[in-house]
């Protein structure tokens, strides 16, 4: 499997890239997905971006952590967050709202949520020791 680090520093470059995109040139991000952008998008993309800097702020401290109860609590909560954001835009392009260009990000965003969800089931030293 990959090295937590590795998956941790390209997770951040990921959410770096995208908050750059979402909060300083959210039009790319309107052609990207295919929808109509306005004001209203933007806004959102906006907010999202800097959401998305959090999280690359997190993935960054965090890459040099040992398997530990907090790394294994981030690596479950950006897992739950990135895989419920690939369902999300599965049921939308479902409904036929953004463009077919969304299934690239879905596929990113199952990628590391499978793989940050792999390290949040990693055994620590205090949950294998025998008492």
């Amino acid at each position: 499997m990959f090295n937590y680090r590795y998956v941790s520093v390209a997770a951040t470059v990921v959410a770096t890239v995208v908050f750059i995109v979402y909060a300083f040139i959210p039009f790319i991000a309107n052609i990207l997905f295919g929808i109509e952008g306005n004001e209203e998008s933007n806004f959102v993309l906006r907010r999202s971006g800097i959401l998305l800097f959090g999280v690359g702020v997190i993935t960054w401290m965090s890459r040099n952590e040992l398997p530990s109860v907090a790394r294994n609590a981030i690596a479950r909560g950006i897992a739950v967050a990135l895989l419920g954001v690939a369902v999300s835009a599965m049921y939308e392009s479902y409904r036929g709202f953004p463009g077919p260009t969304i299934w690239l990000f879905t596929t990113i965003e199952a990628f590391f949520g499978g793989v940050f969800l792999y390290y949040s089931l990693e055994k620590t030293k205090s949950n294998t020791v025998s008492k």
